[in-house]
Formats: C-alpha cells, structure tokens, sequence
C-alpha cells in the first residue's frame, strides 16, 4: 500500500498526523486492514481535536480486536499508544507500548527499530532530569555528618509487579533496578530505572509496583528522616522476585 492511497483512507483532520501514519503503514512492507487504517484515523482526529482519553480508549479497544491479529497490525497500534502517552508526559506507560512492539517475533523491523529509538530518548530525557535535581555540594567550611552505614529498608507492604502479557506469551524473562527515596512516612518518590535486560520491556511493571509498596520509616540518632539513594531489584521469571540491591547512604 502506498503512502498516497494511505492518505487517501485515513482522512484526518491533521496532514503531519497522517503522513507519518501513512509512512507507518508504508513501513510495515504490508497492507493493514482499510478498516483499521479508518480507525487510526479516526483516532487522530479524536487527537488532533484534544481528545486523548477517547483516542486511547479506542487505540486499546483495537488491540483487543481481529483487526489486529498479525504482529504488524498490533505493532502499529502500539506504537501509537506509545506517541499517545509520550504526548501525556507518562513515560512509564509509553516504555511499556514500546518495550512491547519489541518482543512481538513479526513486528516489522521499522517499527522494532523506531521503538527502540524512543525507549533511549525517553530514558536519556529522565535521566537528564535527574541531573538536575542532584543537590550541590556543601560548601567549603561547612559541618559535615559522618557517613553513617548503608542500611536496607524493611518493606511492610509489598505488590508484586504484573507480568506484561505479551512478554509472558513469549517466554521472556528479565531483570529491572530501580533507584528511588523514601519519605518520611517510609513512601517510594523518585523512581527511576537504573538498569534493565532486556531493555524496557519490564520498567513500567517494576514502577508501578514499587510505588505501591511501603516500608519501615527510615530512623537516624531516634529522629524520622527521609532516606534517599535506596535500590531495589525485581527479577522476572514465570513468577516475579524482588531482590534488594545494594544501597548507598
């Protein structure tokens, strides 16, 4: 299917949302199904017209549908899920879509690679703002605290991750460390990915995990205080580990 004709069926309301849905279709070396090319029109208007919540809505409705049967099919469904949620500032969830399109055998090479060049962007930009929220150092002439032992937080609650679904339909098995700091009520903020294998396809079932457990308020010299730099591994097998990393003070 040529781009022309591609632009031809999808009729939306935004010339740059449809050229690079057709350059998507034409990317896939294969014909999607007119009906599903109509959807994904019909999607970016609802996008176009500031309509995101009803544009993902039906973005996940296809993914549950025939249309979408063949890797290529559901590939292309993903990745607009993924530019969805980039566009709504929820990278977790973006690097989940795209982590996904990955591990599907007959994904179109395109679309694998596209993917992988948004999961590096996304994890460069939330590295970068770490960076700039590192403390300065103290200045010169300044009290110091002697560096006290690392310690390893005691979680009092823990939820195990959800295995993504297409992930464990094949077999996949990985490793996510997380790094993150714990409030005063013993609460995870701060959760970033430290380091995962396979690259994305486990970071967004790691997060939302994490950010539902708790653990013990962190106690220094009798005083509640936040304790920061904690890390914290989870292991994906047939079912899922936590393990925690070393941690640094």
């Amino acid at each position: 299917m040529n781009i022309m004709k591609s632009l031809s069926l999808i009729k939306v309301a935004s010339f740059a949302g449809a050229l690079l849905l057709a350059a998507s279709v034409h990317a896939n070396d294969e014909a999607l199904p007119p009906e599903l090319i109509r959807e994904l029109g019909t999607v970016q208007m609802q996008i176009d017209q500031g309509k995101r919540l009803e544009a993902r809505i039906r973005l996940l409705a296809l993914l549950e549908s025939p249309l979408t049967k063949a890797d290529a099919a559901q590939a292309t469904v993903l990745n607009h899920l993924g530019n969805l949620a980039v566009k709504q500032n929820d990278n977790a969830t973006a690097l989940d879509y795209f982590a996904q399109i990955q591990v599907l055998p007959n994904a179109p090479d395109a679309l694998k690679n596209l993917a992988a060049n948004m999961i590096k962007q996304i994890n460069a930009g939330v590295a970068q703002q770490n960076s700039l929220n590192i403390p300065k150092p103290p200045a010169p002439n300044v009290l110091q605290v002697p560096e006290h032992r690392a310690v390893t937080p005691k979680p009092i609650n823990r939820v195990d991750p959800i295995f993504p679904v297409t992930a464990l339909a094949q077999g996949a098995k990985g490793v996510v460390k997380l790094g993150f700091d714990l409030d005063r009520e013993g609460k995870p903020y701060n959760i970033v990915v430290i380091e995962s294998k396979p690259e994305g396809v486990f970071n967004n079932a790691a997060i939302e995990a994490m950010k539902q457990w708790r653990f013990e308020p962190h106690t220094r010299d009798g005083i509640v205080t936040p304790l920061t730099n904690v890390q914290w591994q989870f292991q994906f097998n047939s079912a899922t580990e936590s393990i925690p990393a070393p941690i640094t003070k």
